[in-house]
């Protein structure tokens, strides 16, 4: 396939779109347990020499500022919820030495989030989106105003080529990259100066099995927590009775499609069947998505809530946060641990960036089952235990997710 794409006899935008197609399908159908693409990385590469030899650098009307850099961050697509959208505006609300520019690869400014838009001005000095279709002119127009920012800042999505094509040349402006999908092949990694990786054996991946030389590891920044809601009073506002024991789970419908050895609902209907006590709700998928691709059916004690942009509710009304399989959703997960939910990691890690008990948020307190068996004995385990016990264990995790997953802890690691 990969021969094929650079191969075949077509148009550049024709090649473009076919290796973005394979890239797509390395990251959204068929993890092939490789992370980079050479063959496909050098062509953009070739390509993007092409593409770009005769463009102009086109001067920005900016005025000067007192900040230390102008950094132009490079995103595919934002959403209005999610962890991809929150990591960028953290980033940026973190580092205010520097001036900040957002620049939409593939989303008109008709699309771009509310949430985003009004960071326009303040936390974000400029956002530029191209209303062009065309994949070869997004290019040619970024690279013309590469030379107004002095650092790159990548938030792409691991199909988009356009940072390849257009960051290839030996007098690029340093590329840092936010490996916000270390559990996939991506494109990018070749014109990557800097990788900053928010979990430990991400680090070593990126090293190993992508070729960055140079990079860090730092978790990811949870917000912190606003007073003034009690588990009670959650509970009442949602219609949860006292009595019950509510297990929450966060993620994107991808996340829960089940592998040969992570079925994500079988497991519920087991843990369902352990206290007629207990009910599921689950943030991220309703009734409207193909529901017989996870393996689903109807129960009365579980929940589909569908996309939630604030579900702290929720998180506060919970006593146990069941992490998602195979895939895990780890800023879900840490958000309900400071609103007080006990997390459930899952059971042998489908791959290793996925290895969370090393994390130095979880590492020595709560660990991965290596079996199904053993992990759904270790929830019996748990359902038996005592409110102040299982209190106990998410006080550690309180305390080291507020230590580690902090704005300071952040900066510290990019000194």
């Amino acid at each position: 396939m990969v021969d094929d794409a650079i191969n075949h006899e077509c148009s550049i935008a024709e090649k473009i779109k076919r290796i973005e197609y394979i890239a797509h399908f390395n990251f959204k159908v068929f993890h092939t347990g490789s992370y980079f693409s050479y063959a496909l990385e050098k062509e953009l590469k070739n390509i993007g020499s092409q593409i770009t030899g005769n463009v102009e650098p086109l001067h920005l009307n900016i005025e000067e500022s007192k900040k230390k850099y102008k950094v132009l961050h490079i995103a595919t697509t934002l959403y209005d919820i999610g962890g991809h959208t929150r990591l960028f505006e953290q980033y940026i609300n973190i580092d205010k030495e520097n001036e900040h520019y957002l620049f939409l690869t593939k989303q008109t400014r008709n699309n771009v989030p509310a949430r985003i838009n009004k960071l326009e001005g303040d936390s974000i000095r400029s956002i530029f989106c191209t209303e062009k279709q065309n994949t070869v002119d997004t290019a040619k127009y970024l690279f013309s105003i590469l030379n107004n920012f002095d650092i790159v800042v990548l938030n792409h999505h691991p199909y988009d080529s356009i940072p390849s094509l257009i960051l290839s040349t030996p007098d690029k402006p340093p590329v840092i990259c936010i490996n916000h999908t270390d559990h996939v092949s991506w494109l990018g990694a070749m014109i990557t100066d800097l990788c900053i990786n928010y979990r430990v054996f991400s680090s070593v991946i990126s090293e190993t099995k992508r070729g960055i030389r140079n990079n860090i590891t730092i978790p990811i920044i949870i917000d912190k927590v606003a007073g003034g809601i009690t588990r009670h009073t959650a509970r009442a506002q949602l219609g949860i009775k006292e009595d019950q024991k509510v297990f929450l789970t966060i993620a994107s419908y991808w996340k829960f499609v089940p592998s040969k050895a992570h079925d994500y609902f079988s497991v519920v209907r087991e843990i369902l069947g352990m206290d007629a006590d207990i009910h599921f709700y689950i943030v991220g998928i309703s009734e409207k998505d193909k529901l017989q691709v996870l393996n689903y059916t109807i129960h009365e004690r579980i929940h589909l809530l569908g996309i939630i942009e604030g579900p702290k509710l929720y998180q506060l009304a919970a006593d146990f946060y069941l992490d998602s399989m195979p895939f895990s959703s780890l800023t879900a997960m840490l958000e309900s641990i400071k609103l007080g939910a006990y997390p459930i990691l899952c059971y042998a890690p489908p791959n290793t960036s996925l290895i969370l008990d090393i994390q130095p948020e979880f590492e020595g307190i709560i660990s991965h089952d290596q079996t199904r068996e053993t992990y759904l004995n270790s929830i019996r385990i748990l359902l038996k235990k005592d409110y102040t016990e299982r209190a106990q264990i998410v006080s550690k995790l309180f305390d080291r997710i507020n230590y580690y997953n902090s704005a300071d802890y952040f900066r510290k690691q990019l000194q």
